[in-house]
This record gives structure tokens, sequence and C-alpha cells, in this order.
């Protein structure tokens, strides 16, 4: 599911293999993120990789969202939002224990977890928020919406900037909170699906890599640097960096170049790994950090390859119930 809550298709419909691939490898970035593994190299390099490169990944897959999105729901959105909520309750159930057993259990904290998502699962309610907000107003024009888009994505980054300056963020009593306030279905699901929806519309994504293309993606690129370094010099290193403004321009153009790689595969065997990655990879993670003494590397290798020997087995169990 990872990124598009698809209805289901054909196994043998030609997929766009680029984007498969770089689904797959950015899902393996998350566990790099999520186990620190850059903290064998330097405590900056893992606030550049987790503040900087790693924060264009989940707009990625919104915008990969956005792009299938008109055509998922040419029957109307209740399919597609039915699908994408049953996807959330099912995986909240299966962390549901990590939820118990490595939390400090409290009714508040549960709920919390129930509206905005356990750990990396809040993709799945924001996405949710965010088709519903496009689809009640998709007959804005392009530039509208493009334009809202970004505001909101600027709105999210201000938010964070001014809790990061006002608050003692070393000590924040229950940090997820103030994660939210800014990674949700407003200030990232919204704004990216819809930017993914422009892009399907505008044939953005269509046609031969251009010098434009390269000059753009390296204006991104430049950008995200900046901002990152920026973010290290004069922000707390305890801050929190969900929104990354540069992923405006970052995320769609990676998405360019991956749409159009010479690649088509057949069948959803890639798509489906990706997804049982990144949804998995806590259920091994959590448990590994808390009860065995690993490096930062010996966590996120044994972390990938404990998640790419439990993925057959997720794959056989999604042709029963819908897991991506």
């Amino acid at each position: 599911m990872l990124a598009t809550a698809t209805i289901p298709i054909s196994q043998d419909k030609p997929r766009y293999g680029g984007l498969d691939i770089i689904r797959l490898i950015l899902a393996c970035m998350v566990v790099l993120a999520h186990s620190s593994f850059f903290l064998i190299v330097s405590p900056e390099a893992h606030f550049y990789f987790l503040n900087g490169v790693a924060r264009i990944i989940v707009p990625f897959f919104f915008v990969m969202s956005g792009y299938f999105l008109e055509a998922q729901t040419r029957d109307g959105i209740w399919p597609w939002a039915r699908r994408v909520l049953s996807f959330y309750l099912i995986w909240s159930l299966l962390y549901l224990p990590i939820m118990l057993i490595f939390e400090d259990f409290s009714l508040l904290r549960f709920g919390f977890y129930a509206i905005f998502g356990y750990a990396h699962l809040w993709f799945l309610p924001a996405l949710l928020g965010g088709g519903l907000i496009f689809h009640l107003l998709r007959k804005l024009g392009n530039r509208r919406l493009v334009g809202l888009a970004v505001l909101l994505v600027a709105a999210g980054v201000a938010l964070q900037y001014y809790e990061n300056m006002t608050y003692d963020m070393a000590h924040l009593a229950f940090r997820r909170v103030h994660e939210a306030e800014s990674r949700n279905f407003l200030f990232m699901g919204f704004p990216y699906v819809a930017i993914g929806v422009v892009i399907r519309r505008t044939g953005f994504a269509e046609g031969k890599i251009q010098a434009r293309d390269w000059g753009l993606l390296g204006l991104g690129i430049a950008a995200l640097a900046g901002e990152v370094g920026f973010n290290s010099v004069f922000m707390p290193a305890e801050g929190i960096y969900e929104v990354v403004f540069s992923a405006v321009l970052v995320a769609p153009m990676l998405f360019r170049f991956a749409r159009v790689l010479p690649l088509r595969l057949r069948g959803r065997t890639v798509r489906d790994l990706s997804s049982a990655i990144y949804f998995s990879h806590l259920l091994l993670l959590v448990p590994l950090r808390a009860g065995f003494d690993l490096s930062f590397g010996e966590l996120a290798a044994l972390t990938l390859a404990l998640d790419f020997a439990l993925a057959p087995l997720l794959l056989m169990l999604n042709r029963r119930i819908p897991l991506f």
C-alpha cells in the first residue's frame, strides 16, 4: 500500500518499475533513519540524514498517492477511504502489543495514538485526511491547489520554528504530541497529495528528462542542504524537524525522475515488499533496541535482515487480509 492505497489491480498489468524500486530504497532508508544508523559516522551526519534526506521520504510517498488518487476514486472517494482506514486499523492492532509493552500506558496516550497513529503509522491517518480534504477542494484550479499546498507546508515549518525557539525541546513531556502538530493531514497529507494530483493532471512527470529538470532537482537539493544547515547551526539539536520546506521541490522532482526510469515490472511483489518493510520494521526494531546491546550499525543491519525475512510471510498474509 505504501503511499498509494490502491484498489486491487491485475497482477499482470505492467507497473512503473522506477517508482517501485525507488519506493523500496526509500523504505529501507526509513529503517536506517529510525535505527540512527548514521550515528556510526558522526552526530552531524545523523542530523543531516534524519532531519534532511529522510524528511523527503514521506512527502514522496504522499506525492505518489496523489498521482494515482483520481484514478482510484473515479467511483467515489469512500471505497478508497474505507481501504485506507482498514489498513490503519489492522496495523494499529498489530502494533498494540508494542504500545503496551514498550510504552507507559495511559488512556490519554492510547487515545492520542488511536487518532494520530503510533510512530510511523501517522502516515495513514494523514493520507486519509489529506485525501478527503483534496476531494472537497478538487475543483480548485491547479495553480490554486499548488499555492495552497505550499502555504500549508510553510505554515507547518513556521510552527516548528516557533516551538523550537520557545520550548525546552530536550525535556518535552510527550514529544509526539508536538510532532503531530506539524506532521499531519493539514501540513503534509493534503499538500503533497494535492501536488501529486497536479503532477498527474498536467503531465509534469511525463517525457524525457530535460536540462530544466536537472536544474530544478539541483536547486531543490541545494535548498535542502541550506535549510538543514541552518537548522543544525541555529536551532536546537533536539528540535522537531518533521517538515522541511524544500521538500515541496525535492519530492516532486524525485518523483519525476523515478517515474520516467525505463523499468517495467509485472505484479506487485516489489511494491508490496516496500510496504511490508515500511509498516513492519518497528515491530522488530523496538524490541531489538530494548532487549539487546547492539551498536547502531548492528541494529540497522539486523532490523533490515529480519524485515526481508518477515516480508514473504506478510505478502502471503496480504492475500487474505488487506495489509497494504
